[in-house]
């Protein structure tokens, strides 16, 4: 493991501040994590020993949801306050892992590793933006510290941010508020919609972007404002942002979605195809857990 990676991670016992239910199978956890808070950045990840027991053995991985400031409450005087600073994570139970994660309590600690991963890369982006959020299912979890993480990326740019979330059931969509709260416009697909068509996220996003530029035309181009869409959800929802993508040429993030086993690119066991560059006949593996989780869409071989 490079040098860098070594001295980016942390491996901390994390004391749960709160760890509650905010739908059907989906919770919400709060960690008091502040060392790995104050590291990590939209997209990245922390990987979490649900269990001291044998099973399961793995630990899971988990997207930084949301980082919360909190004045110390060993601090009296408003000068001497320190910020506190907390990670949040939004998970679904489908498995033993996730479930044993959700009869966690307040004040039991959890062993992380953290932060892990490269995120969201907004240092190449000319300002102020035009973001497209899209997100799929549990896929809404990194985006909330993405939209807020723009928001306050550059001083006085005027951002305009618009979140396209898609899910199964009505249920199942998430981080609405959160969202409208940053000044956020949200959209939302159901695929079993009351009306009986299937409607799918990425239709939204086709939806859009042939109304806003209906020629196909270079988005950013002789625009006060720069495009970019920032993706996470299954694969094959990505799959088809990808082939939009090349349609309407607008630069494109995608956080992938798989299954880990160390966490930190030693077991190979979670790599992806990424297109040479060098030489479009050939590939290479990236791994999705150190390289990624967030790629170019145009990058990865689908």
């Amino acid at each position: 493991m490079p040098e860098m990676t070594m001295q980016k991670m942390l491996q901390i016992q994390a004391k749960i501040i709160s760890n509650i239910q905010v739908a059907e199978n989906y919770f919400k956890m709060c960690l008091d994590a502040s060392a790995v808070a104050q590291k990590a950045e939209p997209g990245q990840f922390i990987y979490v020993k649900v269990n001291d027991k044998y099973d399961p053995l793995l630990r899971r991985a988990f997207s930084v949801h949301r980082i919360n400031q909190q004045p110390s409450v060993n601090s009296h005087q408003l000068k001497n306050k320190k910020k506190i600073n907390q990670i949040e994570i939004l998970y679904k139970v489908k498995g033993i892992g996730t479930k044993i994660l959700s009869e966690k309590e307040k004040g039991e600690e959890l062993d992380i590793l953290g932060p892990l991963g490269n995120g969201f890369n907004l240092s190449a982006i000319r300002y102020p933006l035009s973001a497209i959020l899209v997100a799929g299912g549990i896929g809404v979890a990194p985006l909330v510290f993405l939209a807020k993480k723009i928001y306050t990326h550059t001083l006085n740019a005027k951002h305009q941010i618009l979140v396209l979330i898609g899910a199964k059931t009505k249920q199942e969509i998430l981080c609405i508020k959160d969202f409208r709260d940053l000044g956020c416009e949200v959209r939302i697909a159901i695929e079993n919609g009351a009306s009986g068509k299937k409607v799918l996220v990425t239709d939204l996003l086709k939806e859009y972007l042939s109304t806003v530029n209906p020629e196909g035309q270079s988005y950013g181009t002789g625009s006060q404002l720069s495009t970019v869409i920032f993706a996470c959800g299954p694969t094959p929802m990505l799959k088809e942002i990808a082939k939009i993508n090349q349609e309407y040429k607008i630069p494109c993030q995608v956080s992938l979605e798989e299954k880990m086993a160390c966490g930190v690119g030693a077991c190979l066991g979670c790599v992806v195809k990424i297109a040479n560059r060098k030489d479009t006949q050939k590939f290479i593996y990236k791994r999705v857990c150190k390289d990624g989780p967030v790629f170019e869409a145009q990058e990865i071989i689908w």
